[in-house]
């Protein structure tokens, strides 16, 4: 539906994307969709919001649309889209933003042409790199340090948190055995091009570490702005104590703190 409204007329005005001015409002529109489909976060860069959506950009598109068009009434839609993906995985090469997620996702026609498995929220944290890390964190609040907590030495990023960190060393472990591969962020995405399975192997133990790490991040918030315990006393006074969103809370942070101090 939106590539239906934003490519109305393509042929027509795709000389207009030449302008930058121009093809910056209608990819505002088309990234903010994309956005949604991945459920990224609105600081992803337009080139690796594109590539994690499989989407290729307007300009493309409406350059795409109007070749179409000038070839009519040949068939020529698949050759036109191979011409497309061509293009765009130059611009991807060049693109000077979202060199993590390039190193993810290097080839974007495997990536594109996938028969299986949809991205979600914490899949996009990994691919993005745009997550609960505080070395992201710390972009929007510079009181925060951006080291880990287990490894003072080493910056909190997705590559540390997924791929080496060792309090989830056990999640890794887990992972590995399923995919039967020592993982690292230059061959994650071919093993989860496999099989169905084995993209949801990933998934599953991306989404524990992520909801980890973003309970930390709760935690360490609430407890740097004493606003734990007044929260607590709040809820429990204005509200049962035994609703689902209160106990689930009081279960993160007690599981938090003993791992923190264990």
């Amino acid at each position: 539906m939106c590539h239906s409204i934003l490519l109305y007329g393509a042929p027509i005005w795709r000389c207009a994307t030449e302008t930058e001015a121009y093809i910056r409002q209608a990819e505002a529109v088309h990234r903010r969709a994309c956005l949604r489909v991945i459920s990224g976060r609105p600081h992803v860069s337009y080139d690796a919001t594109y590539v994690i959506a499989g989407v290729p950009p307007l300009a493309l598109l409406a350059d795409e649309r109007a070749r179409i068009y000038q070839r009519r009434p040949e068939d020529v839609k698949e050759e036109e889209r191979r011409e497309t993906l061509r293009r765009w995985q130059d611009r991807w090469d060049r693109a000077p933003k979202g060199r993590w997620t390039h190193r993810l996702i290097p080839k974007i026609t495997e990536w594109v042409e996938r028969g299986h498995g949809e991205v979600g929220y914490y899949l996009t944290q990994l691919l993005s790199g745009h997550g609960y890390f505080k070395s992201h964190s710390q972009r929007y609040d510079n009181t925060l340090s951006a080291l880990c907590p287990a490894c003072p030495s080493t910056i909190e990023n997705a590559e540390h948190v997924f791929f080496r960190c060792p309090r989830f060393q056990e999640e890794r472990e887990r992972l590995q055995q399923v995919l039967q591969e020592e993982i690292e962020p230059e061959n994650i995405t071919r093993l989860m091009l496999m099989t169905a399975g084995k993209w949801l192997a990933p998934c599953k133990g991306n989404r524990d570490v992520f909801k980890f790490t973003e309970s930390c991040l709760v935690y360490r918030t609430f407890i740097s702005q004493n606003f734990c315990y007044p929260l607590g006393r709040w809820w429990r006074r204005h509200h049962d104590a035994k609703t689902s969103w209160w106990l689930e809370v009081r279960y993160s942070f007690r599981r938090i703190h003993t791992r923190f101090n264990s």
